[in-house]
């Protein structure tokens, strides 16, 4: 009797164990959270880093993703933070909605989404050294299409004519296109001509006269 009973002891303890074991194993994988990114932004046309991702529930094989695809990934054990690889592809254009994700295998899951921000390139600041033509005769009916080079120039650069925008077409960063209206031309003096580049950065560029004769 007293052998059954330990019998029947060791059994129990020995189910213990196993439960325990299996409690602790492959099926309690925790869905990760996401506190922070490191960085948040960049700017477009940036060259392929390392984004490092805070937060809690990372394993060894917890992977990183940006808008749904996988990246790249390495679990630090030092810092407990996810290094995402991120393409120079990823962040090639502007983009305000980056969504940053990382994913435990099953029975895991998928962590909260982070935003990330691609900005744009800051635009400097145009100059104009010229017009073609140089000039225009007074009573000329508009529209009358001016070349206007100059440095510094944008897709969404505007010329102007005494400080009123006027229809303007991108050619390069060196011309753009103007067209004068009729009113602009009315009567012999001179147009106050400049070019105006929109945030980020930007700013206006020094007035050059445009001769009515």
């Amino acid at each position: 009797m007293t052998r059954l009973r330990w019998t029947a002891a060791v059994l129990l303890v020995l189910a213990f164990l196993v439960l325990n074991s299996c409690s602790s194993g492959p099926g309690n994988v925790p869905t990760p959270s996401i506190g922070s990114i490191s960085p948040d932004s960049i700017t477009a046309g940036s060259a392929a880093f390392t984004l490092f991702v805070s937060g809690n529930g990372f394993e060894a094989n917890t992977v990183g993703f940006v808008d749904g695809t996988s990246r790249p990934s390495k679990f630090n054990t030092v810092t407990g933070q996810i290094e995402m690889s991120i393409t120079a592809a990823d962040v090639a254009a502007p983009n305000a909605s980056v969504q940053v994700t990382v994913a435990n295998p099953l029975p895991g899951g998928t962590s909260n989404a982070l935003t990330f921000v691609v900005n744009p390139v800051a635009n400097g600041a145009p100059t104009i050294t010229g017009f073609t033509p140089p000039s225009a005769t007074a009573g000329t009916m508009g529209p009358f299409a001016v070349s206007v080079a100059g440095t510094g120039f944008v897709q969404t650069s505007v010329v102007n004519w005494n400080g009123s925008p006027r229809a303007t077409t991108f050619v390069s960063s060196s011309q753009l296109t103007v067209n004068f209206t009729t009113q602009d031309l009315a009567t012999a003096g001179s147009g106050s001509v400049s070019v105006s580049n929109p945030a980020p950065g930007g700013g206006v560029s020094p007035s050059k006269n445009f001769p009515v004769d």
